[in-house]
């Protein structure tokens, strides 16, 4: 009777709104606009609050109860240049740039076919795109206001641009090739030929405003020398040149960096010295070895020198594992597998060694595995490790290792004097280590693996960084896995709210074409 009388009154039944709730980290996804949080790619709503398992949530008027573990799904894509003929013949990552705004707003992306693109940070539409010519984006970083995208390139000019982020016209370039020399334009099917160009391997905006580059350039000449080139440039917000070091492009590579700040705001770039030049190195810089340089003087105040590893290792080499701080000293992260921490100051004496991935024996055949990502965070040391691998200077090093490294392929936590608080191994191929400004939240990348027992699991890790000594093993700080349709590369970033920015790229799929796409993915 209830329900003939509504009908006759023209009322019907209030019905449950439509739709579906996902949980995330810290977080709740409605499948509709709503009013009650923020809106995200795909027409969806992020509304950020804590859940615990087995509740009863209603966001919107869509209720759902909360499962045991966080889902990480994508807020939207971007599509970049079409790369495949670069992948398809070996697989080979593209390299690629990301970086919020500092307000979090805005997305840039560099890409490996030379596209910069801004985007709105958290629904993925387009604000602007250009293409910089015969070249490839090397890296991208925001002034300090968010007003002004300076982007570097690797190409035969390895020019700095500074860009209106809203149009992307550019207010002012200034041309590296005058200092470290160019080279011509690769020819041939060559996917690696490009890094013979001259190209920014840094670019970082200090707290003042000014934007420290590194510009490098590593090639053969015409008569099949090989030559380095490097230099750092000091520029001021409207692109001159504030100082320089060495005064003279050196004949050194200059491969990775970390910035950090004393205590009493003297600016610091902690420096990767590598060489692959002929000839004698230049005097004063140890090649395979580590340089400190004052930015507000542009000196060397001092460096750190590493003997190799023998017998297994000729030559000593780093990669990202580098960090500096003043509190906790330098710490480093070397290829033939040891993780070590010296003192912040000259002479930089060593407080702990860790045989992270060492050589060991398997059977006949040394194996290892290399430390290639690494820094402080929360008053200790984590570092990730490679793959197993045979050491360079071993008689067996073109074989497969016949067994697996057991520090392979993982993510570790030591205090500072070296002892395991935490650590987490997959079945993946570990590209890059990223943390949030705050320090309370991890990632690492997974990679191609074309070996691997399961290649199409990839994307990024999320782990909580917080109290690293309260007992917790790595599979309970593993917050989720965000998948992605394709490996990452090993440049990624993650934000305080949980934003994970990275870029994915496409492989063959053993029938000569490729599995995925060229896309810079946000997921949350």
């Amino acid at each position: 009777m209830i329900t003939l009388w509504a009908l006759a009154l023209g009322c019907s039944t209030p019905q449950e709104p439509e739709g579906e709730l996902v949980f995330v980290r810290d977080g709740i996804i409605a499948s509709t606009d709503i009013d009650a949080g923020r809106a995200i790619g795909g027409g969806r709503t992020l509304v950020t609050r804590p859940w615990t398992a087995g509740e009863t949530v209603s966001v919107g008027g869509i209720k759902a109860s909360a499962p045991i573990r966080p889902e990480c799904v994508p807020l939207f894509h971007v599509p970049l240049s079409d790369v495949s003929q670069l992948t398809v013949t070996g697989g080979v990552a593209p390299n690629s740039s990301v970086a919020f705004s500092p307000d979090g707003s805005r997305l840039a992306i560099g890409s490996h076919q030379g596209d910069l693109v801004v985007v709105d940070g958290w629904t993925g539409a387009e604000i602007a795109r250009t293409t910089l010519p015969e070249s490839l984006t090397k890296r991208v970083a925001w002034s300090l206001d968010g007003q002004t995208l300076y982007a570097g390139e690797q190409s035969p000019d390895a020019n700095v641009h500074a860009f209106d982020p809203a149009t992307l016209n550019a207010r002012w370039s200034f041309r590296t090739a005058d200092h470290v020399e160019s080279s011509p334009l690769p020819e041939g099917e060559d996917r690696y030929a490009i890094y013979n160009l001259p190209g920014i391997y840094t670019l970082k905006v200090l707290d003042d405003g000014d934007i420290v580059i590194m510009a490098v350039h590593g090639w053969n000449d015409a008569d099949g020398t090989r030559k380095n080139l490097s230099q750092v440039f000091r520029l001021s917000p409207s692109g001159a040149v504030v100082n320089r070091w060495p005064k003279k492009a050196s004949s050194i590579l200059l491969l990775h960096s970390v910035f950090q700040t004393r205590p009493d705001g003297t600016n610091l770039v902690i420096m990767n010295l590598g060489r692959s030049a002929d000839g004698p190195p230049p005097d004063g810089l140890p090649t395979g070895g580590i340089g400190v340089l004052n930015l507000d003087t542009m000196t060397l105040e001092s460096t750190v020198s590493i003997d190799p590893l023998a017998p297994w290792f000729k030559r000593t080499s780093f990669w990202h594992a580098i960090d500096w701080d003043a509190a906790h000293g330098m710490m480093l992260g070397l290829g033939d597998g040891r993780l070590i921490r010296t003192s912040s100051e000259p002479p930089h004496a060593d407080e702990a060694e860790v045989p992270a991935g060492t050589p060991i024996m398997a059977g006949e055949v040394p194996i290892a595995a290399s430390v290639g990502f690494g820094q402080f965070a929360q008053a200790s040391m984590m570092y990730t490790t490679s793959d197993t691998n045979i050491p360079w200077g071993a008689a067996v090093a073109e074989l497969r290792p016949p067994s697996v490294h057991p520090g392979a392929n993982g993510l570790w936590v030591t205090d500072l004097s070296g002892e395991p608080l935490w650590n987490w191994q997959g079945d993946l191929r570990i590209q890059g280590l990223s943390t949030s400004p705050n320090e309370r939240i991890g990632i690492i990348g997974a990679g191609h693996r074309a070996n691997a027992a399961s290649p199409t699991t990839y994307g990024a890790v999320v782990f909580d960084l917080t109290s690293p000594n309260d007992g917790r093993t790595g599979a309970e700080r593993r917050l989720a896995t965000c998948a992605t349709a394709s490996p990452v590369y090993f440049d990624h970033q993650v934000r305080d709210d949980g934003r994970i920015a990275v870029v994915e790229f496409p492989v063959p799929d053993g029938q000569g074409g490729v599995r995925g796409s060229y896309r810079a993915t946000v997921l949350r």
